[in-house]
């Protein structure tokens, strides 16, 4: 249970498709909570004007393949920094890597973050459901990378080759190494697991005030 005016951070893993963005703004949504949100693709789209070389790694990204650690990691810690101030905080898509879990922790402990609550939630999501809830994003929102087949297997293995590993690592010793706490869920049963989640996350009143858009 989070203590009043402690600090919550809330790591979510999962495929593309997974289900995190959507259940997380669902828990959030309907009990009132505003977490400061630190989208990587935003972070990277807004530093795209001042770095050109971002331009490929976002072609790369629409392609399934996750951005190097050599952008991915300056951009977050930069971010890390800019809301080092907030109380709750909502980070989306890093960690991608082992290098950025690493990365992170040792700057989240520089900074003003330790003894922060950190809960990472995985989310263990059939390659099936997958599929099918990105080709239903494909239709909603006209995304052309989610109707081919050949990006979204792509999302699959990357996720394996390169994610996975930050699970299987954190479920193994995210309390005894890091002191975060971490969380499976079934994926596949987002209005059940919804209900579940926002018992562990048991979030503070403090964490219903508005924050003002993040800055990067």
């Amino acid at each position: 249970m989070a203590k009043e005016n402690e600090r919550t951070i809330v790591i979510p893993l999962a495929e593309a498709g997974g289900g995190k963005g959507t259940l997380l703004k669902k828990v959030f949504n309907a009990h009132g909570y505003y977490p400061m949100h630190l989208p990587m693709s935003s972070i990277i789209r807004e530093r795209l004007p001042h770095d050109a070389s971002l331009a490929t790694e976002l072609e790369r990204s629409k392609q399934g393949f996750l951005v190097s650690d050599s952008h991915a990691v300056p951009l977050m810690l930069t971010a890390i920094d800019r809301v080092a101030s907030e109380s709750f905080l909502y980070f989306d898509g890093v960690p991608r890597t082992m290098l950025q879990l690493y990365a992170m922790r040792e700057r989240m402990a520089s900074n003003g973050f330790a003894g922060a609550r950190v809960i990472v939630i995985h989310l263990n999501t059939a390659q099936v459901t997958c599929g099918y809830r990105l080709a239903f994003r494909a239709i909603q929102e006209n995304r052309t990378d989610d109707k081919d087949m050949s990006i979204i297997l792509r999302r699959g293995e990357e996720f394996r080759r390169h994610t996975q590993p930050v699970v299987d690592h954190l479920a193994a010793c995210a309390e005894s190494a890091y002191g975060w706490k971490f969380y499976r869920f079934d994926g596949n049963d987002i209005l059940g697991t919804a209900d579940t989640l926002h018992q562990v996350l048991h979030l503070p009143e403090h964490h219903k005030q508005q924050p003002p858009s993040a800055s990067t």
